[in-house]
């Protein structure tokens, strides 16, 4: 047992107390320039089956085609594309949706009111944006946690900080979606920068973007030839969870395993996560109004990555006031209070000390209480012993006889009743009634004790009463066999017939008048 409480309190860091960065840590992501370019993620895919035979990825979520991505075109930035030739701003492939979210798009329908002097042209277009190679995030950080934050609540001098940032070279581990350790970071003054397709590998989707869905998942393909297969993912797009986690070298989780050299370090983990994967969606709405006096009026229904930050971790520092609740809930399940306790009031208290040791441990003589146990048995016989006539033992006629001197002064039953009644209580004790009567007459009788309490003052009653008057019946054959049968017949007593029921009451009044 304290060999377990041990393990326990050294595994579990309950020596240490555990601060949450949560709430501490402040971070920054934003949309990078890239390594790659535009150009060359658009040229790197422009023959291909994406951008060439773009009819076999049409995909409709309903049967009337109102939700449906089709006849898409690979659109090019407009810094590269042809004079004539439709494009799209790089500011319009990604957006900072906030400090902790970033989307980037890879497929959108345009839905176009364009407006001239002869009047409005509705348009429809569908468009695949191929630049995750040129997709790339920006990533900083910083905590620091103050000497209050950390100060221990009952040793003031115990007083430990810890921070880091992305610009004070802490490390940061590059985890899989396994919890292992791909690579290490060491950020520089830039902060830490992942393109795209780092965070969908990372992930374990690196082919998500060209990969057909589960049609479970994401809704079955309501196009002729189409239903076997569900949209293709850079239409429905990915939420990505992109999780930031910082420790000291105390508060380290026990599923991570952290490099040796890393060991007592501050240091950070950064891991990406698909697991939640659903449709990642976005709308703008946008007017453009060229030199010309025509203007047009854009709906741009878009689909992509969207990459969520999201911060935590632990630090943990030894606290004193951890160590004891943590001895106190020792000392408690190993019951040393108690042992304490009863050893104070057995030994150090003197004399009442003696007093107390001999309540607790209580000294008998085994031949004593086997002698006591005798005597018992036999002052209990002697009532039974006094009612026997013969060696068989009490006979029918002397129950009679009882039963008479004992109501005597009840004017309620005549003696025939009293006969039935002494007829039913024998027939009752000896077991000579039915299965159900016997289960009623049991059940009766154990309401009776609980009224009566003790039939003691019955048994009394029948005390000494000359046996050498009785006279022999015919019935004398019938005999209570057992002395413990006499408690019985006497409860049993007031239960005889139905007829004395209502006189229930004076019968036990007359019963306890008598004895």
């Amino acid at each position: 047992m304290l060999s377990c409480l041990v393990a326990q309190f050294v595994v579990s860091n309950q020596w240490a107390r555990m601060i949450s960065l949560e709430t501490i840590i402040a971070a920054n992501m934003w949309v990078a320039s890239g390594r790659g370019s535009f150009k060359e993620a658009y040229m790197a895919v422009n023959n291909t089956d994406l951008c060439a035979r773009s009819g076999q990825y049409d995909y409709s979520w309903d049967k009337t085609n109102e939700w449906s991505f089709r006849d898409h075109i690979c659109i090019p930035t407009c810094d590269f594309a042809a004079p004539e030739q439709e494009c799209v701003w790089q500011s319009e492939t990604n957006y900072l949706e906030n400090d902790h979210e970033v989307f980037f798009v890879t497929e959108y329908t345009e839905f176009a009111n364009k407006r001239n002097g002869t009047g409005v042209l509705e348009t429809r277009q569908s468009y695949f944006t191929p630049f995750e190679d040129a997709f790339s995030i920006g990533l900083a950080y910083r905590f620091h946690l103050r000497e209050k934050d950390t100060r221990d609540l009952t040793l003031g001098w115990a007083r430990q900080v810890a921070e880091g940032s992305s610009h004070g070279g802490v490390p940061v581990l590059v985890l899989d979606h396994q919890d292992a350790v791909m690579y290490r970071l060491i950020p520089d003054s830039d902060g830490i920068e992942l393109t795209l397709r780092k965070l969908l590998k990372m992930a374990n989707v690196e082919n998500w973007l060209s990969s057909f869905q589960d049609p479970a998942l994401f809704g079955q393909n309501q196009l002729e030839g189409y239903q076997l297969k569900g949209p293709l993912g850079r239409i429905s797009g990915l939420p990505l969870e992109l999780r930031l986690y910082c420790y000291n070298g105390v508060a380290v989780p026990n599923w991570l395993r952290v490099p040796s050299d890393l060991a007592g370090q501050v240091f950070c983990t950064l891991q990406a996560d698909a697991s939640h994967a659903l449709w990642s969606r976005k709308e703008v709405n946008s007017i453009h109004q060229q030199l010309m006096p025509a203007q047009f009026h854009r709906h741009l229904y878009m689909h992509g990555v969207r990459v969520r930050l999201k911060v935590g971790g632990e630090v943990a520092f030894v606290s004193f006031n951890s160590i004891l609740n943590t001895l106190v809930n020792i000392f408690v399940l190993l019951r040393i209070p108690k042992v304490a306790v009863l050893l104070l009031t057995t030994v150090f208290l003197g004399h009442l000390s003696t007093i107390y040791k001999k309540v607790i441990k209580e000294r008998f003589n085994l031949g004593q209480q086997v002698g006591g146990m005798a005597s018992r048995l036999l002052s209990n016989s002697v009532t039974f012993l006094e009612l026997e006539k013969t060696s068989k033992g009490i006979p029918k006629s002397r129950m009679a006889e009882q039963f008479r001197d004992s109501l005597k002064n009840c004017q309620e039953m005549d003696e025939n009743e009293i006969a039935a009644l002494v007829d039913f209580c024998f027939n009752a004790v000896t077991q000579r009634g039915s299965a159900s009567q016997r289960e009623d007459f049991g059940h009766e009788a154990r309401k009776v004790l609980e009224d009566l309490g003790s039939t003691g003052f019955i048994r009394n009653s029948l005390h000494g009463v000359d046996e050498d008057t009785d006279e022999d019946d015919e019935d004398d054959d019938e005999l209570l066999r057992e002395p413990e049968n006499l408690l019985k017949l006497m409860t049993l007593c007031t239960l005889a017939l139905p007829q004395t029921r209502l006189g229930f009451k004076m019968l036990c009044i007359s019963l306890i008048g008598s004895a």
